[in-house]
């Protein structure tokens, strides 16, 4: 978000690698024929693997360095060269191969196909988020020595153990040296970010014993349609109106991106894959069922909706439940509590199903009706039933629905904590307040606001490729994000950082109005980039502050921040 947070002290002197991947940093390669480098002001990690030909990780792990790849002014560097010995000698296996992906794949996928890991997979070929492939990109497989089976029956071992993190451990350090991979420490500590720990953090090594089977009687119908994308279509809505899946949307159609799809794109609806996953609907009594919850592990393609409609509950329950800062940003591997879908009160309290008022609510261009279901905290079955729609994909601008119990809250929309920071209940309770605001006006689509910050960004000078990875990095395109920081909208501007922009503007900017609060968003990083020589810098700034990143360089969350944006700007180019 375009704001400050408040500042960590840093050591002596300290330059900062802006490098350190989501799944945290790979373990060194065989080192080379070492140099010796006496560190001089203003250099990076970065700065010395480009002039040695060396890499980030190589040289973090010869010299021990942490988290944020930190080096000190006047103190001698290790840099690991092409050709030399490895400083860590350990056994690998020298047979690999080389894959070119294609439109479609994911880096889960492949793994499962050459028998390896994500985790090996990404650490081979130093990818900073395993998430951002594209096609042509050539990968090399193998050379690890860590190939794990895939077989479906997996003896998991139970035998647990426990490791504080010290100060600077990254999660790849802690499973090479306990045997593990990152994933298997990411699911075994519930960590929504493997590039997020903390000195003092215990974490349970090994016997995570939750093999998931996939239910393996699933009956497939292999019947195809076509499908024409309509204005305001996402693919996770085509999905399941379709009785498919995302993922198996954007194999059939080889899609590189699930998330664009165009007005007009004809898309191959594949045979609907009815899995028959035991629905026990158990008849629920009112009177003191505690609702039970569940734990889902996302998988690639899924998106919050999805499993929202799958687990028959809402988008903003599983927030709310997850503490999600922003409902658009799952990560593969991610742990989540399925709240209870009774709404029963613990305590034997009648329940107290508050008989909202119906509304009426007219079709606008662009609106689906999963949207409006959301907007108006209903169900798509709900608003259908009521209006007695044969077909929910079918609405048009102008009809008028009634919307059933449509409670109008402007509480517990937005969560409290964001990046482990718990903010004050007067910023929340504005958060909320916009929020609800936001929710109850028509705004722009995700492809019309990506266009619009494209725009704004051509008009003020501003990379349009930088643009997109901050919008889409901070709220995926959404105009209705609003963060417990009370940052608001597809820029995620703070109030305060929006009266600045006014400034810049000379007038004054609405945040909740889209094209002001792109402007706000644009005329900051305009400033940024001019105020800073490296664009790591300034992509610091938007997150942290300027003068934040000044004065104690960048904090641990911000190092990823700047990964996942860089990631982000190759793909808008």
């Amino acid at each position: 978000m375009a704001a400050s947070t408040t500042p960590v002290p840093v050591g002596r002197a300290a330059t900062t690698a802006a490098l350190v991947t989501m799944i945290g940093l790979a373990t060194a390669g065989p080192a080379a024929a070492d140099e010796q480098h006496r560190v001089r002001e203003g250099e990076t990690v970065s700065d010395l693997a480009h002039r040695y030909g060396s890499t980030i990780p190589a040289i973090v792990a010869a010299n021990d360095l942490d988290a944020r790849a930190t080096i000190y002014v006047g103190t001698t560097v290790t840099i690991p060269t092409k050709g030399g010995k490895s400083t860590k000698p350990r056994t690998t296996t020298t047979l690999s191969a080389t894959y070119t992906v294609k439109a479609g794949d994911t880096l889960s996928e492949i793994a499962h196909r050459h028998g390896t890991t994500v985790a090996a997979l990404a650490r081979t070929n130093k990818l900073a988020n395993a998430a951002l492939i594209y096609p042509g990109q050539r990968l090399t497989i193998g050379g690890s020595g860590t190939t794990e089976k895939a077989s479906s029956s997996r003896s998991t071992s139970t035998t647990r153990s426990a490791y504080t993190v010290k100060a600077g451990d990254t999660l790849s350090e802690i499973a090479h040296r306990h045997g593990t991979t990152v994933a298997a420490l990411a699911r075994t500590n519930k960590l929504a970010n493997a590039a997020l720990i903390y000195p003092g953090q215990r974490l349970t090594i090994g016997g995570s014993g939750t093999t998931e089977k996939a239910s393996s009687s699933r009956s497939t119908s292999t019947t195809r349609s076509a499908y024409t994308v309509k204005a305001g279509d996402t693919l996770s809505e085509i999905a399941h109106r379709h009785g498919t899946t995302v993922a198996a949307l954007a194999r059939t159609n080889k899609l590189a991106n699930a998330a664009f799809i165009t007005v007009g794109q004809r898309l191959t609806i594949p045979g609907t894959a009815t899995t028959t996953a035991k629905k026990t609907t158990t008849t629920k009594k009112t009177s003191t069922t505690k609702a039970t919850g569940g734990r889902y592990t996302v998988k690639a393609g899924d998106t919050l909706s999805e499993i929202a409609q799958r687990h028959g509950t809402t988008v903003a329950a599983l927030a709310r439940t997850n503490k999600l800062a922003n409902a658009a940003f799952i990560t593969v591997g991610q742990r989540l509590t399925i709240p209870g879908t009774a709404t029963t009160t613990t305590k034997k309290k009648t329940t107290t199903t508050k008989k909202a008022s119906s509304g009426v609510y007219t079709v606008k261009s662009g609106d689906t009706l999963s949207a409006i279901a959301q907007r108006h905290g209903t169900t798509v079955a709900a608003l259908a039933r009521t209006n007695s729609l044969a077909n929910a994909s079918t609405i048009f601008v102008g009809q008028r629905l009634t919307v059933p119990g449509a409670t109008k809250t402007t509480s517990g929309l937005v969560g409290d904590t964001f990046a482990g920071r718990t903010y004050a209940s007067s910023i929340v309770a504005a958060a909320n307040r916009n929020k609800a605001t936001l929710l109850s006006r028509s705004v722009p689509s995700r492809d019309q606001m990506q266009a619009l910050v494209v725009r704004t960004a051509r008009k003020h000078g501003v990379d349009p490729a930088l643009a997109q990875a901050i919008s889409y990095q901070e709220s995926g395109f959404d105009m209705r994000a609003v963060s417990p920081a009370n940052a608001v909208g597809v820029m995620q501007v703070i109030p305060t950082s929006g009266e600045w922009a006014s400034d810049m503007a000379g007038r004054k900017l609405d945040l909740l109005d889209p094209e002001d609060n792109v402007t706000a968003g644009i005329l900051i990083l305009r400033y940024l980039t001019r105020s800073f020589s490296k664009v790591d810098d300034a992509i610091a700034g938007y997150y942290q502050g300027a003068a934040a990143v000044r004065d104690h360089g960048y904090h641990s969350d911000t190092v990823g921040y700047v990964a996942s944006v860089k990631a982000l700007m190759s793909r808008f180019r």
